[in-house]
């Protein structure tokens, strides 16, 4: 043998023991990683100090970084949070792929290649998992789509990830978007939709063609839950695509087998106008409670106690939720939620408060289908109610507003805020293709608005147009709770339109040939008396004008000072002399006529005073055939200031504030 050959046999032998030497070390590092891995408690504040060990002993092993990533992920509150959590998953997902991936595709050949590959199997899984919620908080569904893609592609034969249902959620939660905005897409909501289908029945065969050889393997029982997992997104999907007797089957299978969402059963039943089912399942007790994301019951519960009228207790609940989360994620939205309850207590300043706080965070839609783009469109059209109501308010306050320079230029600045807060609204609405679902149609389970907010963006539009699809609805729409609903919006865009003889048909229709439930929907109540009041004053049929402001006081009597009305009520004032005087003198500045008719309602007011410049006021409030409807606690009012006197008096006839 030549010296060169000689050399050359005796350098690979050596690279080839050198190669052993350093296999050997890496198993036994990779060893020692596993078994000190046992023994690390993932939310011990140390954790990411012996991550970071892992990584050193090994760079190229997984662990270490899945370690890392997982830490990060279960301490993430906001979208940084879940951004940074997911370098190091990608790191983790990367290197176990790249060394385990035979393995995975053998994961199902036999059960001893199931038992023994179970650890990376079980990684790998928890990888996903994290990384598919860290893409959906930071709005990254097309990275989503391509990791579940490449775990469909091992097509393991029992899915523990529930793929199905993940591809489904994509495809509706991104439904308004196309393949022009991400490569899975359809090009229309109805086809995202028949994908997001498409994608659970497809999931739902597997099972079934899987099912005997994976019931051998891990018992007969081990597809139910697998099943109950699709069905839940199938619930939310037949919802959103009104095909209700699906979405009731669906349900009482998710609470047959107890993994039943009761808030989402409760958006379902909201939708098909079910009102008091609706807040029994909204209720934040029916429902489990997470840190760090919103909690939807807080969000929509307060909509529904402001259906109701009860908008004192829908004020407490969103304030008490706001001072137990502080600014986590879901502040933004319980202020949204805090800004509706105030509005129709008719605290306006409060309400404008609470839009302006969340209007100044930065949300993250964490664990709903709840988007940036609804949160920014439920504040601006928030606004709009609320400056609605503002220059109404003004208005009331002040007789002959109009011969006033300042309450003029007062009105005049308030209406320059609604034109732009409005025209920000019709912008939004314009381009949204999901408009016809998600506002036309008045109740939605995934919608963000109420019905009756929905009448502020549309008024003031083509009144014809919505006259012709209110009709529609009213001829097709499967819902019979909800009928009235159009109806109601039918009549106020005839009497826009200035139909008053076809209004007054709808209207009478709407009074004598409706069912109500009359404890949960008195809004809607309010809002038919608030209109029938309207019409009959064009009408110049004053005794059922009266009627009607007396029905609509008595419904919900927050409405009644915003609802552009001649308020006529009777005022009666006992207590010292001087101070009723002044109290007479401040309230004959609105515009309500003080009439002393028997059949008004009346307001009654006591007053005390002991200096002449401060009063001790109480304040009860009766309909026209002696009911009292509600009264004040104490409270007092500064003589010197008839703006502020007349305000807080105003306040107390109609039921404001506390």
């Amino acid at each position: 043998m030549s010296t060169f050959k000689r050399i050359f046999c005796l350098y690979v032998a050596t690279l080839l023991c050198f190669h052993s030497m350093t296999k050997a070390q890496t198993f036994d590092t990779r060893r020692t990683i596993d078994q000190q891995r046992t023994m690390v408690d993932i939310n011990s504040d140390s954790v990411l100090s012996t991550a970071r060990e892992f990584i050193r002993m090994d760079s190229n092993y997984y662990v270490g970084y899945l370690i890392e990533g997982q830490y990060m992920y279960n301490h993430a509150s906001d979208y940084q949070g879940f951004l940074y959590a997911i370098e190091p998953l990608i790191k983790a997902k990367n290197r176990l792929l790249k060394e385990f991936s035979e393995a995975l595709n053998n994961q199902y050949l036999s059960l001893a290649s199931f038992s023994e590959n179970m650890q990376r199997y079980q990684d790998y899984m928890l990888l996903c998992n994290n990384l598919s919620e860290c893409y959906n908080n930071t709005d990254q569904p097309d990275k989503n789509m391509r990791m579940i893609e490449q775990l469909d592609s091992f097509n393991f034969r029992k899915d523990y990830f529930d793929i199905a249902g993940h591809k489904a959620w994509i495809f509706h939660r991104y439904r308004t978007f196309t393949s022009k905005d991400y490569y899975f897409l359809k090009n229309s909501i109805a086809e995202n939709e028949r994908a997001a289908l498409t994608s659970c029945f497809n999931g739902l065969e597997k099972i079934q063609e899987n099912k005997d050889v994976n019931d051998s393997w891990f018992g007969p029982s081990q597809s139910v839950m697998d099943q109950l997992t699709i069905y839940h997104y199938l619930a939310l999907l037949t919802t959103y695509n009104k095909q209700y007797d699906s979405s009731n089957f669906y349900y009482q299978e998710l609470e047959k087998g107890g993994i039943i969402s009761w808030n989402n059963f409760g958006g379902l039943q909201l939708e098909v106008g079910n009102f008091s089912l609706a807040a029994q399942y909204y209720s934040p007790d029916m429902n489990p409670q997470f840190e760090h994301m919103l909690q939807e019951p807080y969000y929509y519960c307060p909509e529904v106690l402001v259906f109701k009228g009860s908008t004192k207790e829908a004020i407490n609940m969103t304030k008490g939720i706001i001072q137990q989360n502080k600014s986590m994620p879901g502040f933004g939205w319980y202020n949204i939620a805090l800004a509706r309850s105030y509005l129709y207590d008719g605290q306006l300043d409060s309400s404008s408060l609470a839009l302006q706080k969340a209007e100044k965070f930065q949300e993250v839609s964490i664990g709903t289908t709840l988007t940036q783009k609804q949160y920014k469109f439920t504040i601006q059209v928030l606004k709009v109610a609320q400056l609605n109501r503002a220059i109404a308010w003004e208005k009331l306050n002040h007789k002959n507003w109009w011969y006033s320079p300042t309450h003029l230029w007062n009105i005049l600045k308030l209406k320059i805020q609604r034109f732009f807060a409005k025209y920000i609204v019709s912008n939004t609405l314009k381009h949204d293709p999901d408009r016809e679902r998600m506002v036309y149609d008045l109740f939605c389970s995934e919608s963000t608005i109420s019905f009756d907010e929905i009448w502020d963006i549309l008024q003031g539009f083509n009144d014809k147009f919505f006259i012709k699809k209110y009709d529609n609805y009213i001829a097709h729409d499967p819902r019979s709770n909800i009928i009235k609903y159009f109806k109601l919006f039918k009549a106020k865009f005839q009497l826009e339109n200035g139909d008053k003889k076809d209004a007054q048909a709808t209207i009478e229709d709407l009074v004598h040939n409706s069912q109500f439930d009359p404890e949960n929907e008195k809004l809607f109540i309010g809002r038919l008396y608030e209109v029938a009041a309207q019409l009959y004053e064009q009408k110049g049929q004053k005794d059922n004008a009266l009627f009607y402001q007396n029905e609509l006081l008595k419904a919900y009597p927050q409405l009644t000072p915003f609802a552009g009305l001649n308020l006529k009520m009777k005022l009666q004032i006992s207590g010292d002399q001087s101070a009723a005087d002044k109290i007479k003198t401040a309230l004959e500045k609105t515009q309500i006529d003080w009439e002393n008719q028997d059949d008004l309602a009346t307001v009654n007011i006591s007053v005390q005073s002991s200096d002449g410049k401060k009063a001790q006021v109480l304040v009860d409030v009766k309909a026209k055939d002696g009911t009292r409807l509600y009264d004040s606690e104490p409270f007092s009012v500064d003589l010197s200031d008839n703006t502020a006197m007349s305000n807080i008096l105003l306040q107390k006839c109609f039921k404001i504030g506390d």
